[in-house]
């Protein structure tokens, strides 16, 4: 694959730098964890996570990264909690504030992560309690 990165930056005069550019090993053993990267005749080192679209990448996947989503949404489910308590229109509150910040606060990067039924059920489980809670069906 670096011989791909390193054949477009000819292609199109663009240069890496080894201080800015690294490899992330997935899936290697350790011939390939310990092995010498490079694109063209520049040195690449080596990283074990990496930040795309807020979430983090890591060698042994992104586990801890979807935990932080379930948990993030756990906590925008104690706030609108909180939030309708106190309101005459709770469904308005809740469900404007549901779909307009705290969905795309939990949405933004999923599509980079892999997600399996579990872990889909849980922010389902989730969205279920939200929408009794915005039609006061419980607590």
């Amino acid at each position: 694959m670096l011989e791909i990165v390193d054949e477009y930056s000819r292609d199109f005069k663009v240069k890496f730098g080894g201080d800015k550019s690294k490899v992330m090993v997935i899936n290697g053993d350790e011939t390939d964890r310990d092995r010498e990267w490079n694109i063209g005749e520049v040195k690449i080192g080596r990283t074990k996570e990496y930040k795309y679209q807020g979430c983090m990448l890591s060698e042994d996947g992104c586990a801890g990264t979807k935990g932080e989503k379930v948990v993030k949404s756990m906590q925008w489910w104690g706030r609108l909690r909180s939030v309708a308590k106190y309101r005459a229109n709770k469904y308005e509150c809740v469900r404007g504030i549901w779909m307009y910040v705290t969905v795309p606060s939990i949405i933004f990067g999923m599509t980079v992560m892999p997600w399996n039924e579990g872990d889909l059920e849980k922010l389902e489980v989730l969205q279920n309690r939200v929408g009794r809670l915005a039609l006061d069906t419980c607590c």
